[in-house]
């Protein structure tokens, strides 16, 4: 199950993933499945991982200008593998494929300890089904319309 929270005024809370991704995150620390998620998510293909150099769409560039989803996508994977799951990421920023992506990892992972903070109603709505739970309150199908909030 997903946990999904609205609000948060935890100091946990990893608000700023730009900056986490940079502080915490190179291409040399990337395993495999990292690659996947920068291939499904931004659609980027690692060319040097020494340099952290990747090929875009929109050309050849580095992991620095990955989109913020897929950064976020790559924050959670890097907090699950050295086991840090009481803080709250913010996903906010987050487009429908790369919350697609993060949750089809955590589904993966079966880490029903995770929280996610997601300020708005919409990014949900095109995510494949999946059992979500929203400021503590089951939910189900919301790609079938489900109102979660205000």
């Amino acid at each position: 199950m997903i946990n999904i929270i609205t609000k948060s005024e935890q100091q946990t809370t990893i608000g700023d993933v730009e900056s986490f991704f940079d502080y915490k995150i190179s291409a040399e620390t990337l395993d495999d499945y990292d690659i996947e998620i920068m291939k499904k998510v931004d659609n980027a293909k690692l060319i040097d991982k020494k340099l952290g150099t990747i090929k875009t769409p929109f050309g050849v560039t580095d992991i620095t200008h990955l989109s913020t989803g897929c950064k976020t996508v790559l924050c959670y994977s890097y907090l699950f593998k050295e086991g840090q799951k009481d803080i709250i990421i913010d996903v906010t920023e987050c487009g429908y494929n790369a919350l697609d992506v993060l949750f089809e990892y955590v589904d993966r992972m079966k880490d029903d300890k995770s929280v996610f903070l997601l300020r708005h109603k919409q990014g949900l709505t095109k995510c494949k089904d999946r059992d979500y739970k929203i400021n503590g309150t089951p939910e189900r199908n919301l790609n079938k319309g489900v109102v979660l909030y205000g």
